[in-house]
């Protein structure tokens, strides 16, 4: 997965340079931001609310503001839902969201830091919150391309279950640690 990362972070630096020459397809905001404008797209990622890959849709309530939601693959299928508002002026603009993450959560991201995969705390379902900053540009062809960095916590500590096959690894769960995310979408829209 990691071979997929780089050409996708390489194509988000590149985007802006093209975005802001003349005849790259770049309108003024009001022709690409508002009611009615949506889209789907693809996501790449580490950690992010669709986990590793998935797919989003993007629906604009006001110029200024969207609502996400899309489904992807993590420790097990993730379904996530975000609210996004936009600050800015075309070619680039950047902004922050605010979501909510369901899906199953913690063996395998234990098993990937502790290198055991014979213990851990476990949720399933987990809840996760997030918080994200991002830049985007759209192209009156309806092609769009957004990068997030961000970060998520589990809120259902209370919901965790410790597996362990070996009760000196420890026997409770604690209070989940925030985790950071990273992430570029790629789309096609009206």
């Amino acid at each position: 997965m990691m071979r997929y990362l780089l050409p996708l972070l390489l194509l988000c630096v590149a985007l802006p340079a093209r975005a802001g020459t003349p005849g790259s397809g770049v309108a003024a905001p009001s022709n690409l931001y508002g009611w009615g404008h949506f889209a789907a797209e693809a996501q790449l990622g580490l950690g992010t609310p669709i986990g590793v890959g998935g797919v989003l849709f993007d629906a604009d309530v006001h110029p200024d503001i969207s609502l996400t939601a899309g489904a992807g693959i993590g420790f097990g299928p993730q379904f996530a839902a975000l609210l996004r508002y936009r600050r800015g002026h075309v070619p680039l603009r950047w902004g922050f969201g605010l979501g909510v993450t369901r899906g199953r959560g913690g063996d395998k991201f234990t098993d990937w830091v502790m290198g055991n995969p014979t213990y851990g705390p476990h949720w399933d379902p987990g809840w996760w919150a997030n918080f994200e900053l991002f830049v985007e540009t759209r192209y009156t062809n309806g092609a769009r391309w957004r990068c997030s960095v961000g970060g998520t916590a589990i809120v259902n500590v209370q919901d965790c279950v410790w597996e362990s096959t070996d009760l000196s690894n420890g026997t409770r769960c604690s209070k989940s640690m925030p985790l950071p995310y990273f992430g570029c979408a790629i789309g096609f829209g009206r």
